[in-house]
């Protein structure tokens, strides 16, 4: 099954808004686009692009169309729906856990030139995931205080709908650290919302831009370095260590892993993300005797 959202405005606000796309119930990008005032005149295509291109070569069973926003959750719960329909399978029936990352504009994949170079969908292969046993609830703007609120309905739902454990990938810095002069408190407070028994939640540091070297930056990955216990978080990527992407002298000595001064990665640089993201999903287990597994990760 295929979703696509509306466009709505972005957290940041301003003149452009962001889309969500699912395949099999799983949100697995997101694009943005200018917000402008639909008068009706333009053409619509269902299989095809407005000018009747691109059609698409099969069938389509159903279509659904709904008069209101519909969140990740809500995408997940119409797959459900059409398999219980079609009397198929849900594509996550057979694993273990379901994967979902969360984030902001790196997360979303901002830089990269496809999707599949983003490091969200390149961690899922890794972790031999496949469409719709995993999503990528990311969102362009978003701090962590955002995510927190957005959660509510993104992700801490899923486990009561799906019934399957949830590992969850989430970082955030860059929109944070701009309105919050000590931007780990809601690192701190999005961590404790989220686990429990059936989340396992992977957290990461930050990663370099092309500002000069930033003493807020510094005191929030110290934090991290110092407090990744397991009262706060169940594996710990700290990005600002690697020197490809996350050390002060990333952008300077590696620009190819970047696409401008935000720090947006490259294909190159969601590779590297993909590399260590996939090595502190791995390290989570939901194992009895693995309840107080706490990872640490240096490049």
């Amino acid at each position: 099954t295929f979703c696509a959202t509306a466009v709505t405005p972005d957290p940041a606000g301003g003149a452009t808004g962001s889309q969500r796309y699912a395949i099999n119930g799983g949100c697995v990008t997101q694009a943005e686009f200018q917000i402008a005032a639909d008068d009706g005149s333009s053409n619509y295509a269902i299989g095809g692009d407005a000018g009747i291109n691109f059609m698409f070569d099969g069938e389509i069973f159903d279509i659904v169309v709904w008069n209101t926003e519909i969140t990740p959750t809500d995408i997940l719960q119409a797959q459900m729906w059409a398999c219980d329909k079609y009397a198929q399978p849900y594509p996550w029936a057979a694993q273990s856990y379901f994967a979902i990352v969360d984030g902001d504009s790196h997360g979303a994949g901002v830089g990269a030139t496809a999707f599949v170079e983003c490091y969200a969908y390149k961690m899922a292969q890794s972790l031999g995931l496949s469409y719709g046993q995993w999503s990528n609830v990311a969102t362009a703007g978003a701090s962590m205080a955002l995510m927190n609120t957005q959660a509510a309905t993104n992700i801490d739902p899923v486990y009561a709908l799906i019934g399957k454990p949830i590992k969850l990938l989430a970082w955030e810095w860059y929109n944070q650290q701009a309105a919050d002069p000590t931007p780990r408190n809601s690192s701190l407070t999005y961590l404790s919302n989220r686990r429990n028994a059936n989340v396992k939640v992977c957290f990461g540091t930050s990663t370099d831009t092309g500002a000069t070297t930033d003493a807020n930056r510094a005191d929030y990955n110290s934090y991290f370095d110092a407090n990744h216990t397991t009262a706060t978080m169940d594996a710990y990527i700290a990005f600002h260590a690697d020197a490809n992407i996350g050390a002060e002298t990333a952008y300077a000595n590696f620009p190819a892993n970047f696409v401008d001064t935000i720090g947006h990665f490259s294909d190159a640089g969601h590779t590297i993300v993909a590399g260590l993201a996939t090595t502190g999903m791995n390290a989570m287990s939901f194992a009895a005797n693995d309840d107080s597994m706490v990872v640490f990760m240096l490049a």
